[in-house]
């Protein structure tokens, strides 16, 4: 009698991914003895897949057994045992039905139309990257830089560059200079049919690495030590996936791993989650290594640039691919839907300065659309727009017109010191990211370097304009605030104030504005008026007496420890002084900051003088999944702080 079951599992759409495996070895081993059918994450996997029976549409039937399947346990034998956590879904089905199925291919399985199989939605050869990962397990991101650098080697061997990756809340990907950048942009089948057609891919231990695993792609993972290579790696040297399966590879992956290198990740993986605290996470890298614009694992830190162009460049050393200059023959015809050029993100003297391999050239939309756009009737997506020296796409041509934003924001960006490094990382990846047609940019100085003052120089020479309000000495933080905010001569005319520290640095998402836009906009009507990481602050009974005497103070109760109003109650909720944004008519009525307010303390006050006049502060960015804020050791000033005695 056939057994008809439905196979559950909600997790990660990488781990769906490789659940298609043991489906398809079902069908392959057991045929008739089966009907299987999916409930999961990412049912865009299934689309086209032959070995699915439809058991869901009439509800659930007493001869349909619904079973919840993982590879839990694995995460805990595989530190004893070498096996793939492919094979363990086997492990979990076999225990569950008595069976005896083994992986009969080491990769999962994924059936694509004929559409996707021949049809490129991008023109010429290129390698896909991510460049990022997940806030809620940063131990598993390589460097930024370095792939910025990678991408730049490889470009100077010929080999085009497609970044891509998910733009929804806890991932970040910092833009890499000289790709198209499809960040957010695809769907599930659009990122398979990009996979499909590309040489390669390049990525950290993420969905990326299984499904060039299941189109037989080369790939370059970047995995460090926090999981055993055995767990991960589709190479043929993983005996995991049993006798069969093993070493059947025609296209090995490149997995560039630790295990064995450091005590922490000596005999298996850590499974450490984040590489700073973040929340309550308390799973942190043991060994955490701090660079310019990010900490990452030692374990990440080891895998040098050259070791990822090495595995590359291997590919085609090797003849798994082409020589670099032999061209794939492009379909000669092209379905309806498919349009020039939409999303290009470098002008052509950009390209041909920069390296010797050109951008590619989209020349099919993607389905999917970024996260926020709203476009006008009238408004051509992917509008082109001059940053510097270069040209960014814009991922929301028209949501910066809502009237809520008004066209664009003033940002103001406060200096100190002698930090020129932190300066232009700060400065730099701020201009890269933001056209300047849609800011107004003040920058507000302390007792400042030669070597950054050379710099806004510099900037100020090749067009880019700002307001810089300057002072010789340290005169703090919020006096210069307040004149960057108060200045009759020039005020601030648009309806949304950003304030930047000058360690906040804009490498976590290229599309942060538009998404701050977004944010903005969604809540406006709730009576948000600021936006930002959100903390709490417990206050002295000094400075309630300071708050109370305060002109803009109207009487409202402290709050405890869940937010709400409350006698006795002693906190402050409060926006992170790195970053936040501000609606200027709300600062002038609240009068943000007060002129009392010197340098300590000031951030706390300003989310009390917000929540006395009225308003509420809405979370932003609390994990630096979309703007990396405090991203440098703190520094400056250390005095009393505001209202104590």
């Amino acid at each position: 009698m056939t057994k008809r079951i439905v196979l559950s599992h909600k997790r990660a759409p990488g781990d769906t991914l490789v659940l298609t495996a043991l489906i398809r070895d079902i069908a392959l081993t057991h045929p008739n003895e089966f009907e299987i059918d999916v409930e999961t994450s990412a049912m865009d996997f299934w689309k086209h897949n032959p070995h699915l029976t439809s058991l869901r549409s009439s509800g659930r039937k007493k001869d349909v057994d619904y079973f919840k399947i993982s590879y839990g346990e694995g995460i805990r034998e595989q530190n004893k045992e070498t096996i793939h956590f492919l094979s363990y879904f086997y492990r979990s089905f076999n225990k569950k039905y008595g069976t005896n199925i083994v992986p009969q291919f080491p990769y999962p399985d994924i059936h694509l139309s004929e559409e996707e199989a021949t049809t490129p939605l991008i023109a010429g050869r290129y390698w896909v990257m991510l460049s990022g990962g997940k806030s809620d397990f940063t131990a598993k991101v390589w460097e930024g830089d370095r792939f910025q650098e990678v991408a730049n080697q490889l470009r100077a061997q010929g080999i085009s560059i497609v970044q891509v990756g998910s733009s929804d809340k806890g991932h970040w990907h910092p833009p890499i200079e000289g790709a198209l950048n499809l960040v957010g942009r695809t769907n599930l089948r659009d990122l398979m049919r990009i996979i499909q057609h590309a040489d390669g891919v390049i990525c950290g231990i993420t969905m990326a690495m299984h499904l060039a695993a299941a189109l037989q792609k080369p790939c370059v993972v970047l995995s460090g030590g926090r999981e055993a290579w055995w767990w991960e790696a589709y190479v043929n040297e993983n005996d995991g996936f049993g006798k069969k399966a093993s070493g059947t590879f025609h296209m090995p992956h490149k997995f560039l791993h630790t295990i064995g290198q450091l005590d922490c990740c000596k005999y298996h993986g850590c499974w450490r989650n984040k590489v700073t605290p973040i929340g309550k996470d308390k799973s942190l890298c043991y060994y955490p290594i701090e660079k310019a614009a990010q900490t990452v694992p030692k374990c990440m830190d080891m895998i040098s640039v050259e070791h990822v162009v090495e595995s590359v460049m291997d590919y085609y050393e090797n003849k798994k691919l082409p020589p670099i200059d032999q061209d794939v023959i492009a379909p000669t015809a092209l379905p309806k839907r498919l349009k020039a050029d939409l999303f290009a993100d470098l002008d052509e003297e950009a390209i041909s300065t920069a390296t010797q391999a050109p951008a590619p050239e989209l020349i099919a939309e993607p389905e999917g659309r970024p996260h926020g756009y709203r476009p006008a009737a009238n408004t051509p997506k992917g509008t082109v727009v001059k940053v510097g020296e270069s040209t960014v796409t814009t991922a929301y041509p028209d949501i910066f017109n809502h009237p809520t934003i008004g066209g664009k924001f003033t940002i103001c960006l406060l200096m100190y010191g002698d930090y020129s490094d932190m300066h232009k990382i700060c400065l730099d990846t701020l201009m890269q990211t933001v056209p300047a047609h849609l800011v107004d940019l003040r920058i507000g100085s302390n007792d400042l370097c030669d070597k950054t003052l050379e710099y806004l120089d510099d900037i100020e020479r090749s067009g880019r304009t700002f307001i810089h309000y300057r002072n010789q000495d340290n005169k703090r933080k919020y006096p210069v605030m307040r004149d960057m905010f108060y200045d009759e001569s020039n005020p601030i005319t648009t309806n949304y104030t950003i304030w930047f520290d000058d360690d906040t640095v804009c490498n976590r998402d290229a599309h942060w504005l538009g998404k701050l836009a977004e944010t903005i906009i969604d809540n406006h009507d709730d009576g948000y008026r600021m936006y930002g990481p959100i903390y709490t602050w417990n206050i002295r009974n000094s400075q309630m007496d300071w708050i109370k005497e305060s002109k803009w103070y109207s009487g409202r109760p402290f709050r405890d420890r869940r937010g709400r109003p409350a006698l006795g109650a002693n906190k402050i909720y409060f926006a992170t002084g790195s970053f936040w944004a501000l609606e200027t008519e709300a600062m002038h009525k609240c009068d943000i900051p007060d002129r009392r307010i010197g340098h300590n303390g000031g951030d706390y006050m300003i989310g009390e003088q917000l929540y006395q006049g009225g308003y509420k502060l809405k979370a932003f960015s609390s994990s630096k999944q979309v703007v990396n804020w405090s991203a440098f050791p703190r520094r400056g000033l250390d005095e009393k702080h505001t209202g104590c005695k």
